[in-house]
């Protein structure tokens, strides 16, 4: 049986997977990108260490913490033991039963800063701004959880003492008593303080603890705000840390009973309760990579429309962004708790690290702090997630694992985290991408005349990337070193690093996989144009689609120059089976519309929540007030925010056109099938086959097309 007369259809019979697709990637090396006055790579709010310079589990491993600070040029960022730690110690008021006794929270602020100041060798240590956080236990102040001197913060909630008193004088004489300055002095104090880590998870949604309440958390979040500035002016308070910002969930009473009722009960009310009295909002952003075997990703479109649903609607209330706090972000390991350490789960933490990290680096003027994730040694959590296995966020593990539990302290797989990241700085430059899939930053610093250009791979297949440099001017690459973080066929996390004197113009980007190519100029590198970015969010938000029915935005204050770029962003909440690509005009002309947004389908998530990236011809702008009008052709769900990203340029930029392409199918395993000495592949009848197949989608005017489209032509 000849091989070439099978029908098509015969082929789906085997494996099909598609071939690595091309993405144009400018990068232009003259032209700063600027976004409310920031134009630095700033690695105080984004490399950093879920630790302080007074953790104790780097106390018997400086030369770890001298990597990870020095050479890896990491900084320090949060701690939310040691409040916890003093609570567990102080006595009781005895002249006002529910409250700590001030003498002993000064004590122990005496005890701790004495140690620190004779611990010298933790000194050189003090890098960063730091977060600090009360705990559920035994802080929240329901009577259930007493401290470890055996008494609980007091419930009462009247005018007098509103809830939470107790707990907020608490906190404030704890920010002014139990720090110093640095050094000889005692530890240094915490910048900002997150009212409570994670309440309304654990305490609301799956009452432990004692349970609470929203009313009571919130309330909380005002009276601790009010007390904390009493003793501690400059301490920045936020919250309300939330575990999981499922905005688009349905709420849990019944007049919230559809999609985003959890977002009216929660984050707006939030904002409407205690939006004027926070310096800051603050989330936990995770990625669960299995959770009852499914995969429900936060990075990509999912992560933006949170963050712009809250940045919408703050303008909207309060007429302002406020500043966000990422306290704890990366991946969940839900389906993987039981388990010894491995590489591989080390990788699932990774990969989110960097595309989260990225997408962050997009809000700089609003971002005060990210932090990744992963303690240092956590030995006194082993067993707290899975009893007789060690904790896996962590920074440090013991040598034997996974065969047992023993040996010296060594880095886990996410020190090559910071060891990608470990060089770059400077200021960033303009850059684009073809693909959603690609994220792309780049930095130029001039003191050591080297540019960054960062790629990191949503996708979860490989890509093919080509490189465009512009505005290199005189200036000449000397050299390339070129870092790339991906999952080895081991399944284990791998750094490949190499260099050329030539830049190259592609690159194969693995899949999940970070890359960091260093260019070192010959000479200095003048950086000399600009592109000013700002994002102005509309009138309105959370708008309900009914089919056929237009919703029209209107977006005031858009900047224009005389030359730019424009993204219209659109956060649509819908089902799975709804459509995702509506019709919009923009100042009545109707523009295209993609079917690509960032990152996954959220195919397994309960419904899909992200934003749409939608490319605006900047002659249809108009300084001032701008028209945005989206129908879609079937029901259910709302757009839940509308902003417009305008790029004034100081000169033309250069973008480097996707070619046409024809789609095909490619044979890859061919001479399986091939006799010795033949031209042809030959199958018996009856044969089972496995054959190996490679589709590329096809390109028409800058289009492609979805990987779906294949089913047309193999039937």
């Amino acid at each position: 049986m000849n091989f070439k007369h099978l029908p098509l259809r015969l082929l789906l019979l085997g494996t099909v997977s598609t071939a690595i697709a091309q993405v144009e990637v400018d990068v232009n090396f003259d032209m700063k990108h600027i976004v409310g006055g920031q134009e630095t790579f700033d690695r105080n709010k984004f490399i950093t260490l879920h630790s302080t310079s007074s953790e104790n589990d780097y106390n018997d491993e400086l030369g770890k913490l001298d990597t990870l600070m020095n050479i890896y040029d990491a900084y320090n960022g949060r701690d939310t033991g040691r409040m916890r730690f003093v609570g567990d110690q102080v006595r009781e008021n005895a002249n006002r039963p529910g409250f700590a006794d001030p003498a002993s929270i000064q004590e122990w602020g005496d005890i701790l800063n004495n140690s620190y100041a004779n611990r010298t060798s933790k000194h050189p240590f003090e890098k960063g701004s730091v977060i600090t956080a009360a705990q559920d236990v035994p802080f929240y102040p329901n009577g259930a959880n007493p401290t470890g001197q055996g008494w609980t913060f007091s419930t009462t909630d009247t005018a007098d003492e509103p809830f939470g008193a107790a707990l907020g004088q608490y906190m404030g004489i704890f920010m002014r008593d139990v720090y110093g300055n640095g050094g000889t002095d005692g530890t240094p104090r915490p910048e900002f303080v997150e009212v409570m880590n994670e309440p309304v998870w654990p305490l609301v949604d799956i009452g432990l603890h004692g349970g609470g309440t929203i009313d009571n958390i919130f309330k909380m979040h005002l009276t601790v705000a009010d007390s904390v500035r009493k003793y501690s002016p400059s301490s920045k308070i936020g919250g309300f840390c939330t575990a999981f910002p499922d905005l688009e969930r349905v709420g849990l009473q019944p007049q919230n009973n559809e999609m985003f009722g959890q977002w009216e009960e929660r984050w707006k009310r939030f904002i409407d309760e205690a939006g004027q009295d926070m310096d800051f909002y603050s989330i936990h952003l995770y990625d669960f990579h299995s959770i009852g075997g499914l995969k429900q990703l936060r990075k990509g479109s999912n992560m933006e429309a949170t963050m712009d649903m809250i940045e919408h609607y703050s303008t909207i209330s309060r007429g302002e962004i406020k500043p966000w706090v990422i306290s704890e972000y990366g991946g969940q390991l839900n389906d993987f708790y039981a388990q010894p350490w491995s590489p591989g789960r080390d990788w699932l933490n990774m990969k989110s690290f960097s595309s989260m990290m990225m997408q962050f680096m997009e809000r700089p003027d609003v971002i005060e702090k990210t932090i990744p994730f992963a303690l240092g040694r956590a030995d006194f959590l082993f067993g707290n997630v899975a009893n007789g296995f060690a904790y896996p966020w962590r920074m440090m593990r013991r040598k034997n694992e996974p065969a047992e539990y023993t040996g010296d302290w060594v880095f886990t797989e996410l020190i090559k985290f910071y060891e990608l990241w470990s060089d770059v700085k400077g200021t960033r430059v303009d850059t684009k991408s073809s693909d959603l899939d690609i994220l792309v930053d780049a930095y130029v610093d001039q003191a050591s005349n080297t540019g960054y250009l960062i790629l990191n791979n949503l996708a979860e297949s490989g890509k093919n990337v080509n490189l465009n440099q512009f505005g290199l001017g005189a200036s000449n690459i000397s050299n390339v070193e070129i870092k790339h973080l991906y999952l080895g066929g081991n399944n284990a996390p791998v750094i490949d690093v190499a260099n050329s004197t030539t830049a190259p113009t592609s690159v194969v980007l693995n899949a999940e996989a970070t890359m960091i190519l260093a260019f070192s100029f010959d000479t200095p590198l003048a950086v000399t144009e600009s592109s000013q970015e700002v994002k102005s969010y509309a009138t309105t938000y959370k708008q309900a689609i009914v089919a056929n029915q237009t919703i029209d935005f209107t977006i005031p204050n858009v900047p224009i120059g005389t030359q730019g770029e424009a993204v219209l962003r659109l956060g649509v909440g819908r089902n799975l089976g709804a459509s995702r690509t509506p019709s919009v005009s923009v100042n009545g002309t109707v523009i295209y519309v993609p079917t690509d947004y960032r990152g996954d389908t959220q195919d397994q998530r309960e419904t899909f929540f992200g934003i749409l990236e939608i490319e605006v011809p900047y002659n249809l702008l108009t300084a001032g007030s701008n028209t945005v009008s989206v129908t879609f052709d079937d029901d259910g769900g709302f757009v839940s925010s509308c902003a417009l990203q305008t790029f004034d340029f100081s000169r033309a930029v250069t973008r480097t056109p996707i070619s046409d392409r024809n789609r095909f199918i490619t044979f890859d395993n061919i001479t399986d099938f091939t006799p010795i000495g033949g031209i042809l592949p030959e199958v018996t009848v009856a044969q089972k086959l496995d054959l190996q197949l490679s589709y590329g989608t096809g390109v028409t005017n800058q289009v492609e097309e979805d990987f779906t489209s294949l089913l047309k032509y193999v039937n």
